[in-house]
């Protein structure tokens, strides 16, 4: 399966993901409200830190990272691929960023179905992801990628805890929030694209 790697989606180039490539997502300039917190780590680790994270990531038998560059700009999305189970034919999760200043031009749909039909091409029965409930740009694209929602979990956030939700501008959040004493809880969806 690597070894048709990498493949094209014209005018998209999707790629593995190399050393050179962590370097430029790291000079990714910030998400805008209310996505900011989707920023990519890579920007405040050093040097060294991105030569282990690279080393870790490409020994992993259970992950594949890759990266989709367009003709204008490289690394215009990062898709890293775990828990996967080769021999069931199973990816357990996903992250997936778009370049900031790439969002809503439909790049990340088209993305997410090459790299889907990649996956079943190569025998992959089911592509699995979860989503935070309140990030409706991101569902919009797993849905127009065939993806389906098919439950969902509720993950503990600190951040959160410290907004205050009653104003407008979390209206979006709000209904994803709940609260068990001080600790907030965001909804998540677990989401799947399936052969046939």
């Amino acid at each position: 399966m690597l070894e048709s790697l990498p493949f094209r989606e014209a005018p998209l180039c999707i790629r593995a993901l190399t050393r050179r490539d962590l370097d430029t997502l790291a000079a990714w300039p910030a998400y805008p409200w209310p996505y900011e917190s989707f920023a990519l780590r890579f920007g405040t680790m050093n040097p060294a830190q991105l030569d282990a994270l690279i080393a870790a990531r490409s020994a992993d038998p259970h992950r594949i990272t890759l990266v989709a560059d367009h003709p204008d700009q490289p690394c215009v999305a990062y898709l890293g691929l775990v828990q996967i189970d080769w021999q069931k034919g199973f990816v357990g999760n996903m992250g997936y960023r778009i370049h900031p200043d790439w969002c809503d031009r439909g790049l990340g749909t088209r993305i997410m179905q090459a790299v889907c039909r990649w996956f079943l091409s190569h025998g992959f029965q089911t592509l699995r992801l979860d989503v935070a409930a309140a990030n409706a740009r991101a569902i919009r694209c797993y849905e127009k990628a065939g993806f389906v929602k098919t439950g969902e979990f509720w993950q503990e956030d600190t951040p959160t805890r410290k907004i205050d939700l009653s104003e407008p501008r979390y209206d979006f959040l709000r209904l994803h929030v709940r609260f068990e004493g001080s600790t907030a809880f965001l909804r998540f969806w677990w989401m799947e694209c399936r052969r046939g």
